[in-house]
């Protein structure tokens, strides 16, 4: 039992810890990029600075609950203990969800705003692209504020009594799991049509694909998540350790989120890798038009037509 506490502890520690500070460090970095290419702030920066908090203070309870043995140990009088230790573990599990679906959201709209900053010439509701981007961060934005006040009515406020009052809340995340993978997938998908557009070399445009793609990672985690969700469905509480299912959920919480925010911000980071060209028209990546300055004939007609 001690080997295995120490293989589990190992896990917990040793995979969040490093994308956790990546992601961290990205956000900084993502400004400073845009601040050495002279590029404006925009949506897709800012709100990069809630998601950070969010991430944080996800860290935060995560780490304080293995370090307080609420998680990542098993219960040791098996089944359901009502004692202070089992207590705080739900309280922990309970605030973890809630920010993370808050969150979660948010680097979403953050993405999906980055991709309007890149791809749209002409920021116009007219402007189909415009549109597309607009109505796709409504559409998250209301799909991460409805789970977000889901998961705070679903259990209610007492932990004590979240196994009797939450068995609504167990349906409300195994929902979210599946709508989360998918809505990842989309984001993921979103940006290739775009991008096989562009007037580049295949290479380079398989290489700056391939930085968009990296998004993958986090639908990995959300993948794996919905499996784990699925899974838990099918057991009860007398079934399973009730702290070690929670460390597992709370684990690929991490992961996802981690993941999550370091990829929204890699697309920005690649302009810390160039130099900054005398005329700025000569490179895409140290322009915040970039992408869209090697757009297709398509993407100029359109320019055109909504500028008449």
């Amino acid at each position: 039992m001690v080997f295995f506490h120490k293989l589990l502890l190992g896990i917990l520690y040793g995979f969040v810890s490093p994308f956790l500070l990546m992601s961290v460090v990205a956000v900084p970095l993502r400004f400073y990029t845009r601040r050495k290419l002279s590029q404006p702030l925009k949506l897709d920066d800012w709100l990069t600075l809630p998601s950070l908090v969010g991430v944080i203070a996800l860290a935060v309870l995560y780490f304080y609950g293995i370090g307080s043995k609420a998680l990542g140990y098993t219960n040791p009088q098996g089944g359901i203990d009502h004692g202070e230790r089992i207590t705080l573990t739900r309280r922990l599990n309970y605030s973890s969800i809630i920010i993370f679906a808050f969150v979660n959201g948010l680097i979403k709209i953050s993405v999906l705003s980055l991709y309007g900053r890149i791809f749209v010439i002409v920021s116009h509701w007219k402007n189909h692209r415009s549109l597309f981007f607009r109505s796709m961060m409504t559409i998250v934005g209301t799909w991460a504020a409805s789970f977000t006040v889901a998961f705070i009515f679903a259990c209610g406020v007492d932990p004590e009594h979240m196994v009797e009052r939450c068995s609504k809340g167990y349906t409300v995340s195994y929902w979210y799991a599946i709508s989360d993978f998918i809505s990842d997938i989309l984001i993921v998908l979103v940006p290739i049509p775009f991008l096989w557009k562009l007037q580049l070399p295949l290479g380079r445009k398989f290489a700056v694909l391939g930085i968009f793609l990296l998004a993958i990672i986090a639908s990995a985690a959300s993948l794996t998540r919905v499996i784990w969700t699925t899974w838990d469905q099918h057991f009860t509480y007398a079934d399973a350790d009730e702290e070690l299912r929670i460390t597992s959920d709370n684990f690929w919480i991490m992961v996802e989120i981690s993941f999550g925010l370091l990829a929204s911000c890699l697309p920005t980071l690649r302009g810390l890798f160039r130099k900054i060209p005398k005329n700025p028209s000569e490179s895409y990546a140290l322009s915040s038009r970039g992408f869209a300055s090697l757009s297709d004939k398509d993407s100029r007609r359109e320019r055109d037509r909504d500028e008449e």
